[in-house]
């Protein structure tokens, strides 16, 4: 059980970093040649939101379809978006630090510095990773939690369901095949 929370953690991760190079991508897109269309923009930012609900969607069944429990389906999601949120942040915070990011190359931790490197470091880390990974923080635990709840319940539901519909096809088939065997009997005599 342990291994499969660290494979959702590890999801989550790898989704966190993805996500960031997906929206760097969109970032360089040359938005510029569908400026006619009016509806490439919401199309992008779709694709994006998609892609954070499909990737807490299937491991919610996952974990609701092993567990058969909606508070665990519920943990699931808001565990895959925390761990997708930490591996967005981490990384957007180690290519500040190692590699820099335009307009940001200053805060590079090797080269030439200014006698107020530290104190732009520590506002831009208050400002572009703690700030905007707690209001996100947000999201993920308030969002993640209702999301895995609706799933998980519509998950189960819908496992119920099929389940007593396999009950019911194999009672009637059981229930012919008697049927079946005691007309030949009859049929016999």
């Amino acid at each position: 059980m342990r291994k499969r929370w660290l494979r959702y953690c590890l999801v989550g991760l790898i989704f966190g970093v993805l996500d960031w190079h997906y929206l760097d991508l969109m970032a360089h897109f040359p938005w510029e040649k569908f400026s006619w269309s009016p509806i490439v923009a919401p199309v992008a930012a779709l694709i994006e939101h998609v892609g954070w609900f499909l990737v807490a969607f299937l491991t919610t069944i996952y974990e609701a379809h092993g567990s058969r429990s909606i508070g665990r389906a519920m943990a699931v999601s808001i565990v895959v978006w925390t761990s997708a949120l930490v591996g967005y942040y981490v990384y957007y915070m180690a290519l500040l630090a190692l590699w820099g990011l335009p307009p940001m190359e200053h805060l590079v931790l090797w080269g030439k510095h200014l006698p107020t490197f530290g104190h732009d470091w520590a506002v831009a880390f208050r400002r572009l990773i703690v700030k905007q990974f707690l209001e996100w923080m947000v999201v993920a635990l308030v969002g993640g939690g209702l999301l895995g709840m609706f799933t998980g319940r519509l998950y189960l539901a819908w496992a119920r369901r099929c389940r007593w519909l396999y009950e019911q096809t194999r009672l009637s088939l059981e229930h012919t095949s008697e049927e079946r065997a005691a007309t030949r009997h009859l049929i016999e005599l």
